[in-house]
């Protein structure tokens, strides 16, 4: 059996106005050997019979039907136990990718002889308007121990003196894994259901066993936004999830560096809620408590002791003083005011 340059891993659920277009992204691919895995998570609409439909019209496409729904982590690693390619993706399936996108990320990986190259995200909204998250403009190359001094601490989060929470996207979607080493230390997704940025603890166990790793400055990756559905969405234990989610990667934490990341990363996503709650469709006095509960958590206690805030970008290092300080009533009319501003 011959083995495929690369196999595309594609969770599917709930997606069937949105499938074909992901499926044609990848089956018109310019890099012709492919394996495409589709991984249907007991979908209730007729995505599972969209993806039979596909494997009849590709020979690449192989389908696999879950007999239980257990979400987009275990639905790739269920995809990562039935890939058999020289390396392996994945692909949101209400999101699609460039043409070109396995081609020249291919070529790069073995010019270089590299583990995994990153690229970048262009995000879609529901009007088609695009925007780029934020990536790297120039071509690098980390090789050694810098994989893990350098490019790791900014997968996790940015310095305190950045603008931006994240220089590098964390999405696997817009990376190639090399196969061997996921199958050695049978590296796997954690549970979104358990934890959230699953992709990150992806990312955190996979990068200590890479040797030469690339970043792209080239963005191949569209994420389609969908405003209306995420509008609809009030997440009030978000703040909590972000908790639990800054407690796990403190227990991998191997270094001071490592650890500042991972303070920014639980301030960075807790002034995204806070901005969020703003327009969540609820009574203006839950949107107050939110805020007051956040910002008399003991947690800032424990990260203001070590976390450089005077280093921080300066509208950032505001906002973070009112958190830490406890200032809930401030935080909202300031968030309010930004929200009108923009």
């Amino acid at each position: 059996m011959s083995i495929p340059k690369i196999s595309v891993i594609v969770p599917v659920y709930n997606v069937e106005q949105y499938l074909d277009r992901c499926i044609e992204s990848i089956t018109n691919q310019t890099l012709r050997d492919i394996e495409i895995i589709l991984v249907d998570d007991k979908s209730p609409d007729k995505s599972p019979q969209k993806c039979d439909d596909w494997a009849k019209r590709d020979k690449r496409i192989k389908v696999i039907h879950k007999s239980i729904n257990e979400g987009l982590g275990f639905a790739r690693n269920t995809g990562l136990e039935n890939a058999i390619g020289e390396y392996v993706t994945f692909v949101d399936s209400d999101d699609w990718i460039d043409l070109n996108m396995y081609s020249d990320l291919y070529l790069q990986c073995k010019k270089y002889n590299a583990d995994i190259i990153y690229s970048g995200l262009k995000r879609i909204d529901d009007s088609e308007h695009i925007s780029f998250l934020p990536h790297p403009q120039k071509h690098s190359i980390y090789q050694g121990c810098k994989v893990q001094t350098i490019l790791l601490p900014n997968i996790i989060a940015s310095e305190p003196h950045i603008k931006e929470d994240r220089l590098i996207q964390v999405s696997v979607d817009t990376c190639l894994f090399q196969k061997s080493i996921i199958d050695r230390w049978n590296i796997r997704f954690r549970s979104e259901r358990e934890i959230i940025s699953e992709d990150l603890f992806f990312h955190i166990d996979y990068l200590p066993h890479v040797h030469t790793a690339i970043v792209s400055p080239q963005h191949y990756y569209f994420y389609y936004y969908n405003e209306q559905s995420l509008s609809s969405v009030v997440r009030t234990d978000r703040f909590e999830k972000y908790k639990v989610l800054h407690a796990e990667l403190t227990k991998k934490s191997s270094s001071a560096q490592m650890q500042q990341r991972i303070d920014r990363i639980l301030i960075g996503y807790t002034r995204s809620y806070l901005k969020k709650i703003i327009s969540f469709p609820i009574p203006y006095k839950n949107k107050i408590l939110l805020f007051s509960q956040i910002c008399n958590d003991p947690i800032w206690n424990y990260v203001s002791k070590q976390y450089p805030v005077n280093d921080m970008f300066y509208i950032h290092k505001i906002i973070y003083k009112l958190i830490s300080n406890g200032h809930s009533r401030l935080l909202f009319i300031l968030f309010n005011i930004l929200c009108k501003l923009r």
